[in-house]
């Protein structure tokens, strides 16, 4: 028996400098989801991307490393759970790697010897006994480009690509967890116009090793999807494959099983 909070984007970049105000706001929707998946006896927090790492500063590196430091005496450190996350479009992606600190759990690094985890593209963890297999980024559309808010490394690239196709046929998970999904998950559920997903790479790559699975001599069909990225939450049953899209600031699903 398992239950897993699943958490959308958060977008928790603001320094304390830069908005006192945004940062505080930012604390209380981290801390509210810890709360949420103790509350609901969850067993971890998997976060689907753009969680807000642009600086050392940011209020989600603030938060965690906090947290670190509490006594181990107070309550809080006690019932602390791991988060494990993959990265989006909005994160830094160089300085999550310059970040890595700490303990390894499969591929998820901590940060800064947080109980914060980076889960690389094509990275796989066992989280309270159930397999998992990430891939982060995902493609900023042009008009959307802020100096300091994209990074170049956001797209993922062939080797990555392969790279997660390979963990998925080897580990044949039972959760894949992207920042953004296939195409065959409808693109009106999501909000956005279906030429702006065909015409995406990031989503083409995806939905190529969807269909590259499913044909494979040994087809893995994943069972479970859960992705963010379009600030929407709603669940999809597409052939076999359930498809969580799981919202944005401080939105979160809970699975179990």
């Amino acid at each position: 028996m398992y239950r897993i909070l699943y958490a959308g984007d958060l977008h928790a970049a603001d320094t304390a400098e830069q908005s006192p105000t945004r940062f505080k706001l930012h604390f209380q929707r981290l801390k509210k989801l810890d709360q949420i998946a103790i509350k609901y006896n969850c067993s971890a927090i998997v976060q689907v991307g753009d969680l807000g790492i642009y600086s050392r500063s940011s209020a989600v590196m603030e938060y965690f490393v906090q947290d670190k430091e509490l006594d181990d005496g107070d309550d809080r450190y006690q019932k602390a759970l791991a988060w494990y996350f993959c990265d989006g479009n909005h994160d830094n992606h160089q300085l999550i790697n310059e970040l890595y600190e700490g303990e390894t759990r499969d591929s998820a690094q901590s940060l800064l010897k947080t109980r914060l985890f980076h889960v690389p593209r094509g990275g796989y963890v066992k989280i309270s006994g159930v397999s998992h297999v990430f891939c982060g980024g995902a493609n900023t559309p042009e008009n959307c480009k802020v100096l300091g808010e994209w990074w170049p490394t956001e797209s993922i690239t062939t080797n990555e690509i392969n790279r997660f196709y390979d963990t998925l046929m080897a580990r044949r998970p039972s959760v894949v967890v992207t920042h953004d999904a296939p195409s065959r998950v409808p693109a009106i559920a999501l909000g956005v116009r279906s030429g702006d997903r065909s015409n995406n790479s990031c989503v083409r790559d995806l939905e190529n090793v969807y269909r590259a699975a499913l044909n494979a001599k040994r087809h893995y069909i994943p069972r479970r999807w859960v992705f963010g990225h379009h600030h929407v939450i709603g669940e999809w049953r597409v052939g076999s494959t359930t498809f969580n899209c799981v919202g944005v600031d401080g939105q979160y699903t809970i699975l179990s099983g």
